[in-house]
């Protein structure tokens, strides 16, 4: 039998530019946690493992059946950061009775590991951690529609840095938006094609654009927690030209083709160039009805200077600690959990203040209960 070690947090994808900045965050915060580094290559964690201290690197392949078989003991929670493509991580998470958060999954992954989880008996956490910047977008949303008790819009708007810094992983997902998305219109979900209906807006840096729906987790999550009728999520890059040649690829169906495993390589090599950082904006908008009848809106701004892989990291220590009571709370029993249930709403917001992410709101945050 596996021993469990009841102090220490697995990072699956822990030597990827996501889990490296998941672990420096980590340590930040939590000097004693001993923190652990999975992936197919452990000798590639030397240089991460040394400047941690209090850490090691492990072997773990979620390619296989049981890809914990292999560690020699049980850590007490695991990030995921990597694509699961069969799910073999969660389903192991789930039988070993291992707390798991989850950011690395889009909008019909996520739908495919409910699916999964209908048949599974859920005897630990699993923290549905893959809203948009590892559940932290989602999270500030839910915040912003407690005040009304009827939720009639979320809007969220993405402004993508195409010099920033991003793992392999974000090519894999750019290239099943050939495939219909599911958005969430007027309380049931509608398919449309990825990157249409355009709108344009103004993001808080200056830059003016149009932005395009995508396939979001926000689309599936938000609905079920906040009950909002309308759930749409849109994204641009802040270069015109290379969204302008994303939509063209998309509509005449070049982007199609690419997801052919032949072009594996030529699909990595195209939509993979990730830069050395950029700003990552969003904008949120939340409209419904407040508890006095009155119709109204609150607004958001998040700005990670940064960029998309520092706030994702934030998202994702912000959920960890809360799987592991690591913010001062109860952790969670059970079943399945989400961002937009956080109980330390201030704990999490001074996080994201911390590490230089600015969130900024027409109408003071209400903390969900």
């Amino acid at each position: 039998m596996k021993n469990y070690n009841n102090e220490s947090v697995l990072i699956t994808g822990g030597y990827g530019v996501i889990g490296e900045e998941i672990s420096r965050i980590l340590r930040e915060r939590h000097p004693n946690l001993k923190i652990i580094l999975g992936g197919r290559n452990p000798e590639k964690a030397a240089g991460i493992v040394s400047a941690l201290g209090n850490a090691e690197a492990v072997a773990v392949d979620i390619t296989s059946k049981n890809p914990l078989q292999s560690l020699p003991f049980m850590p007490s929670a695991i990030i995921n950061s990597v694509n699961d493509t069969y799910d073999n991580l969660l389903l192991d998470c789930v039988r070993q009775e291992i707390p798991i958060v989850d950011i690395a999954r889009w909008g019909q992954r996520l739908r495919d590991a409910f699916g999964r989880l209908l048949v599974e008996q859920l005897n630990s956490p699993y923290l549905v951690g893959s809203g948009w910047m590892g559940g932290s977008v989602p999270m500030i949303a839910a915040a912003a529609a407690e005040r009304f008790v009827e939720v009639d819009t979320i809007d969220i708007e993405v402004l993508q840095g195409s010099k920033d810094r991003s793992g392999p992983n974000s090519a894999d997902y750019a290239l099943q938006f050939h495939s219909p998305i599911f958005v969430y219109i007027d309380g049931q979900y509608i398919a449309l094609p990825a990157y249409s209906n355009p709108k344009k807006v103004v993001f808080p840096g200056g830059f003016k654009g149009k932005t395009y729906l995508f396939d979001a987790s926000e689309h599936f999550i938000l609905p079920i927690t906040t009950g909002a009728a309308n759930v749409r999520c849109r994204i641009s890059l802040d270069n015109k030209l290379l969204m302008a040649a994303g939509v063209f690829l998309m509509k005449t169906g070049v982007m199609k083709l690419f997801g052919h495993p032949r072009y594996m390589k030529a699909k990595h090599a195209f939509l993979h160039k990730p830069g050395k950082g950029a700003s990552h904006q969003i904008m949120i908008r939340v409209a419904g009805i407040d508890r006095k009848g009155t119709a109204g809106e609150t607004n958001i701004t998040m700005v990670c200077p940064d960029g998309q892989v520092r706030l994702t990291a934030c998202g994702a220590v912000i959920q960890t600690e809360r799987l592991m009571g690591l913010d001062g709370q109860e952790p969670p029993g059970p079943g399945v959990h989400f961002p937009e249930r956080c109980q330390n709403l201030p704990s999490a917001l001074k996080l994201l203040e911390d590490n230089g992410v600015t969130v900024s709101s027409s109408v003071p945050l209400i903390v969900s209960t």
